[in-house]
């Protein structure tokens, strides 16, 4: 195992090896390491991140950590299986259509092979029941479900932004409200107690409401007003250009960044590399959102991560196609 590692270490020199494959090819590829490597196999820890999105759907991520975990073609083949009869078993008990693709599967080990994580990421269509601005949480989770995927762990549900829990049942071990998270420390009472988690879209905001109390007679007067300024303008506008000849000025509207965009923004001015800390640092985000955020990216396939000692190595994916083209 340490020789082929070294090898892949003088071929693709860096810290860590990386694998990340389709499904499909995961197993062929995963086959390939075992066979050179051994399998191996021990304790582990588990964690499940659970996105919501408003549509209903929710990307998951499930990581396993730990030095000796049990990694096989088999162990990969069963974990889709797995994966396919549990959302079975919902469909049945909501009576809703659903699906729930593996997208990707990353195998990250050091080169001494002490240390060894998987990650899984699926996409699970109609996760969430939306019914009257609401989205409830809970039919899917069958008795045996976290049993039939990675067993005990973490767990960390992220929910949208316009919407806020009004009901959460088993009560989670911390909610967070800045960054729209609700975690548990185990998947024991998701076991024993029948999961409900209910949530309710905002209150529009002052000025929304305002908006829509305005009467047709105020509103007129608005647009009135925006013509005539307008036509003011315009007018002034021509004056200036008949009177005077200068350089054309480009005149705009700064757009306003989303949190992700920001995160993209800060890779292209860093040559599309930077460790996960110093995105921290720089966007004055906590550790706990960029974490979210970049799995949202990683998703998305806009980035990927590179474990590098206690901190992550996030890498632009147009940085990659750019050296790949190179």
């Amino acid at each position: 195992m340490r020789t082929f590692l070294k090898y892949l270490q003088h071929t693709l020199p860096q810290e860590k090896i990386t694998m990340k494959y389709g499904f499909a090819g995961m197993i062929i590829a995963t086959a390939l390491f075992l066979v050179l490597c051994g399998t191996v196999k021990g304790q582990s820890h588990v964690e499940y991140l659970i996105h919501v999105n408003e549509e209903g759907s929710a990307a998951w991520v499930i990581e396993q950590t730990g030095t000796d975990i049990i990694v096989s073609p088999e162990t990969l083949a069963d974990f889709q299986m797995n994966i396919t009869a549990l959302v079975e078993a919902a469909m049945n008990a909501s009576h809703r259509q659903m699906a729930a693709p593996i997208t990707q599967v990353a195998i990250t080990s050091t080169v001494s092979g002490s240390y060894v994580a998987v990650q899984y990421k699926f996409l699970w269509q109609n996760f969430s029941r939306n019914e009257n601005a609401q989205i409830r949480i809970g039919d899917v989770f069958q008795e045996d479900l976290f049993m039939c995927l990675l067993g005990d762990g973490r767990i960390s549900l992220v929910y949208p932004e316009s919407y806020t829990p009004e009901t959460v049942s088993p009560a989670p071990f911390s909610r967070d409200d800045v960054h729209q998270t609700l975690t548990w420390l185990g998947t024991k009472n998701f076991v024993e107690e029948s999961p409900n988690i209910i949530l309710i879209e905002k209150p529009p905001s002052l000025l929304a409401l305002l908006s829509r109390n305005l009467t047709p007679i105020i509103l007129l007067a608005v647009a009135a007003a925006c013509s005539s300024t307008g036509f003011y303008l315009f007018k002034r506008r021509g004056r200036m250009q008949n009177t005077q000849v200068s350089e054309p000025r480009a005149y705009g509207l700064s757009s306003i960044e989303s949190n992700e965009e920001k995160i993209v923004n800060l890779l292209r001015s860093s040559n599309g590399t930077l460790r996960q800390s110093v995105i921290v640092e720089q966007c004055k985000f906590s550790k706990a959102k960029t974490s979210q955020l970049l799995a949202a990216l990683e998703l998305k396939g806009t980035v990927r991560r590179e474990k590098k000692g206690r901190d992550k190595i996030v890498v632009l994916a147009e940085q990659d196609s750019g050296a790949k083209s190179r």
